[in-house]
C-alpha cells in the first residue's frame, strides 16, 4: 500500500493518541464544545435535544467481538442530527453502579448544564423513553419534552373517562388536545403523573 502524500495519516495518528489517552475525559471534552456549537446555531431560544441509543457490534483486531451501545444527544438540524454528546458502553459489561436510566439522566443534565444562558432545551425522545419514571424526572427538573408513546397506551382523563391512544377515530391531520390526563395505569389505576 502506497503512503499518502499528505499529512492525513499523521493527523489521524495524533487524533488516535489523543482519544487513547486515559487522562482525557470524553464527557468533559464534548461538553466544552457545546456552547460553541450552540453559538454557531445562533443561540436559539428553544433547542431540541434528541436523545437516543444506537447499538453497534464490531470485531477488534484481536478477534474479540464487542457489542456497544452508544448514547447520543444531538440537535436536529435540516434533516440531520448534529451530535452534542456521544458516550459508548460495552453492552455486556455495563457498570453495576449505574443503571441505563441513570446514565441517560446524568448525560442529559450534563448537556443542559453546558447550554448557554437563555437557551431552553426541549428533550425529544422516542418510545424507548416513554416510561413514566423518565417523564416524571423531566418534570421534576423543569425540562420541556416531547416523548413519543405507543399506540394502545391507556390515557385516563381528569373526569375519570379512560381511552387508549389510537382509538380516537380521528381523521388524517385531525388533532385532539386534552389537558390534565394521566400517563397510563399502574396496578390498573391511573398514575399520579399528569400531562
Amino acid at each position: 500500500m502506497a503512503s499518502p502524500k499528505h499529512d492525513l495519516l499523521h493527523r489521524l495518528k495524533r487524533l488516535w493518541r489523543f482519544t487513547d489517552n486515559e487522562r482525557v475525559d470524553p464527557l468533559a471534552v464534548q461538553l466544552a464544545l457545546v456552547p460553541h456549537t450552540v453559538a454557531c446555531l445562533g443561540f436559539p431560544r428553544l433547542l431540541g435535544l434528541a436523545v437516543d441509543w444506537t447499538f453497534s457490534d464490531t470485531t477488534l483486531p484481536s478477534g474479540e467481538r464487542m457489542r456497544y451501545q452508544i448514547l447520543r444527544i444531538s440537535v436536529p438540524r435540516k434533516g440531520r442530527a448534529l451530535p452534542l454528546l456521544q458516550l459508548a458502553y460495552n453492552r455486556d459489561n455495563l457498570s453495576p453502579n449505574k443503571s441505563q436510566n441513570r446514565i441517560e439522566q446524568d448525560a442529559l443534565l450534563a448537556v443542559v448544564g453546558a447550554l448557554p444562558t437563555g437557551v431552553r432545551p426541549v428533550v425529544l425522545a422516542d418510545r424507548g423513553f416513554r416510561r413514566a419514571s423518565f417523564i416524571a424526572w423531566l418534570a421534576r427538573h423543569h425540562l420541556h419534552y416531547v416523548v413519543r408513546i405507543r399506540k394502545g397506551t391507556c390515557v385516563p382523563e381528569a373526569s375519570g373517562h379512560r381511552w387508549k391512544l389510537g382509538d380516537e377515530e380521528l381523521g388524517l391531520g385531525e388533532l385532539r388536545l386534552v389537558a390534565g390526563v394521566r400517563h397510563g395505569l399502574y396496578h390498573n389505576r391511573p398514575r399520579e403523573l399528569l400531562w
